[in-house]
């Protein structure tokens, strides 16, 4: 998904019209004004806070990657990936092994481990793209967030709750493990 699908659920969800029929939408569109342009700034600065909320307290991202230690340590910028928290450090044959963090470096007796970590999601810019977390969330679900975030910081404080409600219960949904639903059997007494 990308922010613009995002940014679009979130106008039409607030009722902005302006943007929407804008030239940031549509090529034959009206020019931008400069209060929707801010508009559209807020939105995507919002976009990046509830990604980051979303991978570090409800859908984590995680990634595993095979690396080599140099002296038993490596510094944890030199990944590629910027890491929130590691999960496991195992053996390249399946075992676990200990770690120290100290500062920015990971030490740990081995050579050569398999690390798999949690991640921060990447910045995304306008014409860039959300991460939709395993296919687990919609733009829909991220929008509902967005919009909540928007309207709090423009101190719409029942409409921020409304859409925060949508938001947390879209969640849950999509969190539930979907499948199959198995009762049990009931016994009579």
């Amino acid at each position: 998904m990308t922010a613009k699908e995002i940014i679009k659920n979130v106008c039409i969800y607030l009722g902005k019209e302006d943007i929407l029929t804008s030239s940031f939408f549509e090529p034959d569109g009206q020019e931008i004004s400069i209060d929707a342009q801010k508009d559209i700034e807020k939105m995507l600065k919002c976009i990046n806070d509830i990604t980051e909320e979303l991978a570090t307290q409800y859908i984590p991202i995680t990634k595993t990657k095979v690396i080599q230690l140099d002296g038993g340590a490596i510094d944890l910028f030199s990944i590629d990936d910027y890491i929130h928290e590691i999960i496991s450090v195992k053996s390249l044959s399946g075992k676990t092994l200990r770690y120290v963090i100290s500062g920015n470096k990971m030490v740990c007796l081995a050579s050569k481990v398999e690390i798999t970590y949690k991640v921060y999601p990447e910045e995304i810019t306008l014409e860039g793209n959300a991460d939709n977390f395993g296919g687990k969330l919609s733009a829909r679900i991220i929008a509902y967030g967005v919009a909540s975030e928007y309207c709090f910081l423009e101190m719409l404080y029942d409409d921020a709750t409304l859409w925060e409600t949508r938001y947390k219960n879209a969640l849950l949904n999509a969190q539930r493990k979907k499948g199959e639903l198995k009762l049990k059997k009931r016994g009579w007494f």
